[in-house]
């Protein structure tokens, strides 16, 4: 049966002389943009590898599109996505679209930052768009998250659709199929987590996120509300209006969070160079950092870790990112 046929595909095909070839998503600092490489090579060398798949390739809905996929889903039905990690190429809109967990190739130093989900590109006009799942974990002061969680958690705000791809892609991808696939099962008949596991128990995950590249900045941005899954492992699961952005630099990565209950209510958390600043429009969450003692600031220190810590931001530099943000993301040096 021809419409059976398929391929496989290994996790790095070679061609000719020894060349790798790749189904993959890459950011190119070189080139400045995030591109596909379906069953092709990379650019330049040093292009970070986002997102790769493997399995089985084959032609469908009439060779209209390229699919990658497991050998479980490889023969799903024309028009159908598969809900394990896969790459597809349309060849009629000029559409590259993947799911998987996607590495920024960020360098954050003691903040760890894990990403899943669906990434789309769009050949014309060469755009790159993800729906995430993200987990960010850094050494702070819980009661200051605590206070936050609290306050999000009272905010009268839209829930978020637990039932989204990237949500299901992050639970197996973290815990494992079985795992996984109980805490998916938890979501759809509760509507919650009900016993929170260990992967998730960070500083904050996002349930759902929009993001994109932009060229002029150089950075990955969100767009439209930031859901909120859980902060310390204490289920939110709500959108909030907010920024979050990463900005590739050679003279060292930065990462910035806003998020706003409302014009007079927000948090603001910056960190480059080895340093966490937040701030809050709430007086007590601000108490509570200035309050903490020098040495509760720094992580423990290991041979092999640089240096951390996290201190009080200013309303300056949170006004700066905003600003910089509306006026489309071109960051200032500092």
């Amino acid at each position: 049966n021809p419409n059976q046929l398929h391929l496989p595909v290994a996790p790095r095909p070679e061609e000719f002389a020894q060349k790798n070839l790749y189904a993959a998503f890459f950011h190119s600092n070189e080139n400045n943009r995030v591109y596909p490489a379906f069953l092709s090579r990379k650019e330049y060398y040093s292009d970070t590898l986002m997102l790769s798949v493997d399995g089985f390739i084959k032609a469908r809905d009439e060779n209209k599109e390229l699919l990658i996929a497991s050998a479980q889903e490889i023969n799903i039905e024309d028009g159908k996505t598969p809900e394990g990690n896969f790459m597809g190429l349309n060849t009629t809109n000029c559409e590259v679209k993947a799911r998987g967990e996607i590495r920024f190739g960020a360098r954050l130093g003691q903040v760890s930052m894990r990403s899943f989900g669906n990434i789309n590109h769009f050949i014309i006009p060469d755009s790159t768009g993800m729906k995430l799942f993200m987990i960010m974990d850094f050494h702070f002061a819980d009661e200051a998250l605590k206070y936050m969680f609290q306050q999000l958690d009272l905010a009268n705000t839209k829930g978020i659709n637990m039932a989204l791809p990237q949500v299901r892609t992050a639970f197996i991808e973290l815990l494992g199929q079985e795992e996984g696939n109980k805490i998916i099962k938890d979501l759809n008949l509760y509507g919650t987590i009900r016993k929170t596991p260990e992967a998730l128990m960070k500083s904050i995950v996002f349930g759902d996120v929009e993001m994109y590249y932009d060229k002029n900045s150089r950075s990955f941005q969100s767009v439209g509300p930031i859901g909120i899954g859980s902060i310390l492992g204490e289920q939110v699961n709500k959108y909030y209006t907010g920024y979050l952005q990463l900005v590739k630099r050679r003279s060292g990565d930065v990462l910035n969070l806003y998020l706003e209950i409302d014009r007079r209510h927000w948090y603001f958390f910056s960190y480059s160079h080895n340093v966490m600043q937040s701030i809050s429009s709430r007086t007590d969450f601000n108490k509570i950092l200035r309050e903490i003692k020098d040495d509760k600031r720094k992580d423990v220190q290991e041979k092999d870790r640089v240096a951390y810590r996290y201190i009080i931001s200013t309303t300056q530099k949170k006004n700066r990112f905003l600003r910089d943000m509306r006026k489309g993301g071109s960051l200032e040096e500092e």
